[in-house]
């Protein structure tokens, strides 16, 4: 039987005291050649994996027995105090590159299993002014792709994204929140929406460190959380081998910082102390982005940057599961092609693959309109011909908006 050993060792002796240690494995019974190892982070204990020996020899000594074949691995939390500092990976939110694999290494990097739909009963539970909305969000869409006139002499690229955020969602979200003003977290007092704040976040996943800062395009806080979508459950060693990875760092096209501070910021300074701490929605605007892997990377790790923020600031610490899982949503979109995602946090112990994942449900990308040929790409002015009935408009977008926006708490 394979038994792992933990030596409880004080902080004050936490380099590699050879005297020490030695004396520890004698007392257990154990030899030289026995392979020690360091347990990683700033944690005072060391592992030592011995491949035979009996539990009676390490009885009545300061010695934690585990037994690998019938007890599950919880995970040890890592100590950060406020000013630690490390040679930490940078992951950017603008996944605009053409890195092949994407979405599979932005789900290994955050340790998320992906279903590719969402829950039939958040679309079922929003079914009431859903035809009158449908028609308000063709007109709004209508007005600002085929009726609005662009700027001859300010057609630059970088006002592009400014068209589609303050065009095109700024109205959707308005519209929403109007047709949804009798669900409780709507309700004025009972939620806040925020444009482009910081967002911070670190994590540790295959024993090297991460982290991000990025800015949502907006952010819906609310008092209460979102319900459970589902009960957390640990993966089979047998389809954890089936799942794409582990992926090298420079594989991902991430690089390190010299040395950075390791902060939590859920896009709220004093979060803990504000009465909407709760990401109810994202919404994430990037009009670079081209492929469908790319939506779907920017949104999934938007929502765990949010969700792993909160958490840590509620005092979750690194490398243990969280006793009440976090959910939120996000709905990314370049300007033409639009998706709508949940993500569900259940852990931050992400040193290995074992134990249990995080899980994120979305739709395919779903075309908002059908474009004019003779339209210069990525105008989003004029792109749509000025008729009646807008081409290419799918009911599928008003049905999820209205129901993402109308997601009530508990």
């Amino acid at each position: 039987m394979k038994t792992k050993v933990y030596f409880n060792i004080p902080v004050h002796k936490i380099s590699w005291n050879r005297q020490f240690l030695g004396k520890k494995m004698a007392m257990a019974g154990l030899t030289k050649s026995s392979k020690c190892v360091p347990k990683f982070g700033k944690i005072a204990n060391f592992r030592v994996i011995s491949q035979s020996y009996s539990v009676n020899t390490v009885q009545n000594l300061d010695v934690e027995l585990i037994e690998t074949a019938e007890k599950v691995e919880k995970g040890v939390p890592f100590l950060f105090l406020p000013h630690t500092v490390k040679k930490a990976y940078n992951v950017k939110s603008g996944v605009t590159t053409s890195l092949p694999q994407v979405f599979d290494k932005y789900k290994w990097l955050t340790k998320t299993l992906s279903s590719p739909n969402i829950p039939e009963d958040i679309l079922s539970n929003n079914e009431s002014n859903f035809d009158e909305f449908k028609l308000l969000l063709h007109d709004s869409l209508a007005q600002t792709t085929a009726f609005q006139k662009t700027p001859k002499n300010k057609d630059d690229k970088r006002f592009r994204q400014e068209r589609m955020v303050n065009g095109i969602f700024s109205n959707f979200l308005r519209l929403s929140m109007v047709k949804n003003n009798s669900k409780a977290h709507l309700k004025p007092g009972n939620f806040y929406l925020l444009n482009k704040t910081q967002l911070e976040s670190h994590w540790v996943r295959n024993y090297k460190f991460y982290q991000t800062q990025i800015r949502p395009t907006y952010t819906l806080k609310t008092q209460n959380p979102l319900a459970i979508i589902e009960e957390p459950n640990e993966i089979h060693p047998l389809d954890i081998e089936r799942i794409p990875g582990p992926f090298d760092p420079y594989a991902m096209n991430l690089y390190r910082h010299p040395v950075v501070h390791l902060t939590s910021r859920p896009a709220l300074d004093n979060s803990r102390y504000s009465q909407y701490h709760h990401c109810h929605t994202s919404i994430a605007i990037n009009n670079r982005l081209r492929t469908d892997e790319q939506i779907y990377s920017l949104g999934m790790f938007t929502m765990f940057a949010q969700l792993s923020a909160q958490a840590q600031a509620n005092g979750v610490l690194q490398g243990t599961n969280l006793d009440q899982p976090l959910v939120t949503q996000c709905i990314v979109s370049n300007g033409h092609l639009i998706s709508f995602m949940m993500y569900q946090l259940n852990t931050l112990n992400m040193l290995t693959d074992k134990g249990v994942w995080n899980r994120c449900w979305y739709t395919p990308s779903i075309g908002m309109f059908e474009q004019n040929n003779e339209a210069s790409h990525g105008r989003i002015y004029e792109e749509a011909l000025p008729q009646d009935i807008l081409e290419g408009f799918s009911d599928d977008l008003p049905k999820h908006f209205h129901a993402f926006i109308g997601n009530e708490t508990v």
